[in-house]
């Protein structure tokens, strides 16, 4: 049994993944991205994958947000959904 590929994503990502969905975009590439992490397969073959991000990410990706005119209510459950993502 192989243990699964660990898998960090860029702020860009998440925020491109996010901006997406609130312009009702579907199926872009971030898109795909985060739903391979959410869902735990990475690619075509299904490998297992684990989220890792750091505490500073999350924090760099929060004021990213903020900046891009979410409140501090929908960029902190952003971030706590990401954080239920991971793994521990």
């Amino acid at each position: 049994m192989s243990l699964p590929l660990r898998i960090l994503l860029d702020v860009n990502v998440w925020v491109t993944n996010l901006m997406a969905a609130a312009k009702g975009q579907q199926g872009t590439t971030a898109q795909r991205i985060v739903s391979m992490v959410t869902n735990g397969r990475w690619g075509d073959e299904g490998r297992e994958a684990q989220l890792v991000i750091s505490v500073e990410m999350l924090e760099t990706l929060e004021h990213v947000l903020k900046l891009h005119g979410a409140s501090s209510d929908s960029s902190g459950a952003y971030i706590e959904a990401i954080k239920g993502i991971m793994k521990y």
